[in-house]
């Protein structure tokens, strides 16, 4: 995950030292207030024992206050001839402990990446940007429960299509939608997307980003009631504030 942090932040520069009139970018850092709703469900943690499902259902509060480490960037390049990039990267590390009601017993990360190609296509009143490319989602977490502790990490990758739809409601104000679909049985059985929210601008270069987004995922792996099954089924939802520079 480092190296993926790393690139984005690769990108940025270069793109800043290189700026070309041929392209447009746009970087941004955001932050998430997450809802999380769901289950996490491991295989037995002794030899002929039931698989250990852990409830996953935390407010914002719930997750800033177990929270070690968090960052979230995302970053679009679009060409004069319409076709793009998407780049988009979060995790966040929870520690579950007496004082938090996020995962009991359990210390949880989740990074998600997306690396999308876009293709955006004026239309009569704003446009559509379509998208398509790959989710990745890398998960660990270490368990300590009835006096048995385990450690694991899964990552399983996407494939997603989706389309954005972008409207000018005049010059201070764009409005956004966005809406994807993924897994396809090919990495989780099913995962999906949605988005709604607005960007201000402050000026050419600054814009104050304000969502409200869902994505949930069902994904699951292994035999149940064996060692090494994981079915991960969690919706996160929140609203989502950035700040964004074009340029």
């Amino acid at each position: 995950m480092k190296k993926i942090v790393h690139t984005l932040l690769a990108l940025f520069v270069v793109s800043s030292l290189q700026a070309d009139p041929k392209w447009q970018y746009d970087a941004e850092l955001y932050m998430l207030f997450p809802n999380m709703t769901g289950d996490m469900t491991v295989g037995p943690l002794r030899a002929g024992g039931s698989n250990k499902v852990i409830p996953i259902d935390a407010d914002p509060s719930d997750v800033f206050g177990a929270l070690k480490m968090g960052a979230m960037g995302h970053f679009e390049a679009v060409h004069q001839n319409n076709w793009g990039i998407w780049l988009d990267y979060a995790f966040m590390d929870l520690s579950g402990d007496e004082d938090s009601n996020v995962i009991e017993d359990v210390s949880f990360y989740q990074g998600v990446f997306e690396g999308f190609a876009t293709y955006k296509k004026a239309l009569r009143v704003g446009s559509l940007d379509y998208y398509g490319g790959v989710r990745w989602w890398h998960n660990k977490f270490d368990l300590s429960t009835i006096g048995r502790d385990r450690s694991r990490t899964i990552d399983w990758y996407d494939p997603v299509i989706g389309v954005r739809y972008n409207y000018p409601l005049n010059d201070s104000w764009l409005l956004r939608g966005r809406a994807d679909v993924g897994g396809f049985s090919l990495g989780a059985k099913s995962s999906y997307c949605l988005a709604v929210g607005a960007l201000y601008s402050i000026n050419e270069s600054w814009q104050i980003d304000m969502q409200y987004k869902g994505l949930w995922v069902d994904y699951e792996e292994g035999s149940s009631n064996e060692p090494n099954y994981f079915r991960y089924d969690n919706l996160t939802h929140g609203v989502i504030l950035g700040i964004n520079y074009k340029f």
